[in-house]
């Protein structure tokens, strides 16, 4: 196996909180135990605000239904990232850093291969190499979907996001203080994620139009959206910025296909959705795993894989995005945030926390039941509603 890789390790990333659901996945990669001993900062749970109500939810990842994922991690990727390599390397990939692809060899509609370019100097040595099968993990440059003209941008999440670490963050103690904070309001929604016991992640989601309605620099817009919310002002109130402010823009979408003729696409290459439940790295790491699981069976059919020999792993990243998609609206439906804001019924707890932690492709009734209680109940809510029976309150990113 051929790994390319643009950039050359270790090298800031975003994308620092991980799911529980992620810890068996880890396990079976044989990394686990190292993570553990690298030092990351243990997430025990989620802990979820919602303004200008002050509702709230703790998710303890201890009551889930599988106690063997009592925690995950929150990771700095530089090394995380680098040390998920180094185990790749150890099993006997070959791995070239620094080395771009530039576009994926395509003959018809079967991939055959990739035209790299090596070395960060210009021009650079380009050259084409041949493959049975191309696997496109290129993030959210999603370079063979751009390619075939299969991506397609989510209506429903045209959102925005800036982004910066600091110290000194006012963050829970104990047990708790690996938790990762979410904190919603009219203006969007803030992350905060304890990297260790004085640096913090900081950043904030927001509908694209609130940058139109304040003129100015992204660290003035970030300082502005900062002030409109009274929880992670106090928490921010003395921290230091350790980093400049980065932006994002329109950043929810996903492929019509995540698989064809010789190819598959995993990660953010095949689709990203909204970082509110944290659920990009676990998605990513879940279809690579099911991409080698299908390559294996394909290779071991045929040369050259088709369309049909890989459609299990198209149907397996479908079922995983639009399960954290369903999530993901809710906690933008003001229905659904009111429910969230309350402790779920005890029959139902362990499986609420489960669906948001991660276990959406195991085809578990107890989940199939907290899902048809969480959105029949908002459904009724919203039918008040429209009767005016029930003032909701203002979802995260209403304003």
């Amino acid at each position: 196996m051929l790994v390319v890789e643009r950039e050359t390790f270790p090298r800031f990333h975003i994308g620092e909180s991980l799911l529980p659901y992620n810890v068996p996945l880890l396990r079976r990669l044989g990394v686990w135990e190292r993570l553990l001993a690298h030092g990351f900062q243990r997430k025990h749970g989620a802990r979820f605000v919602f303004e200008p109500e002050q509702g709230e939810m703790r998710l303890d990842f201890a009551r889930s239904l599988d106690r063997s994922v009592p925690m995950a991690l929150q990771v700095r990727r530089a090394a995380f990232d680098a040390l998920l390599l180094d185990a790749a390397r150890e099993h006997g990939a070959q791995v070239l850093e620094g080395t771009a692809v530039e576009s994926a060899l395509v003959e018809g509609e079967r991939a055959v291969g990739a035209r790299l370019r090596v070395g960060s100097g210009s021009p650079g040595a380009v050259h084409d190499v041949r493959a049975r099968l191309v696997i496109d993990a290129t993030g959210r440059t999603a370079l063979l979907g751009r390619q075939l003209g299969l991506v397609e941008r989510d209506p429903a999440l045209r959102q925005a996001a800036l982004f910066t670490q600091v110290e000194g963050a006012r963050m829970a103690l104990g047990t708790n203080g690996g938790d990762i904070l979410i904190v919603g309001g009219p203006y969007g929604w803030f992350w905060l994620i304890p990297l260790d016991a004085r640096t913090t992640s900081v950043g904030v989601v927001f509908p694209a139009a609130v940058a139109r309605r304040h003129d100015g620099a992204r660290e003035r817009l970030f300082e502005a959206l900062v002030a409109e919310s009274p929880e992670v002002s106090a928490r921010l109130d003395g921290a230091q910025r350790l980093l400049p402010i980065t932006a994002t823009a329109d950043f929810s979408y996903r492929c019509r296909r995540f698989a064809g003729a010789g190819w598959l696409l995993v990660g953010d290459a095949a689709g990203f959705l909204d970082p509110v439940f944290s659920s990009g790295v676990m998605l990513a790491m879940s279809s690579g795993e099911s991409a080698a699981r299908s390559a294996e069976r394909a290779l071991r059919r045929r040369t050259a894989p088709a369309a049909r020999d890989l459609a299990g792993h198209d149907r397996f990243v479908r079922r995983g995005l639009d399960r954290f998609r369903r999530y993901i609206l809710a906690f933008y439906d003001p229905a659904c945030a009111s429910i969230m804001a309350t402790e779920p019924p005890s029959f139902l707890a362990r499986a609420a926390v489960s669906a948001f932690a991660g276990k959406v492709y195991a085809r578990d009734p107890r989940i199939w039941l907290f899902d048809r209680v969480f959105f029949t109940a908002a459904a009724r809510l919203r039918r008040r509603a429209a009767r005016g029976k029930l003032e909701l309150p203002a979802a995260p990113a209403s304003g």
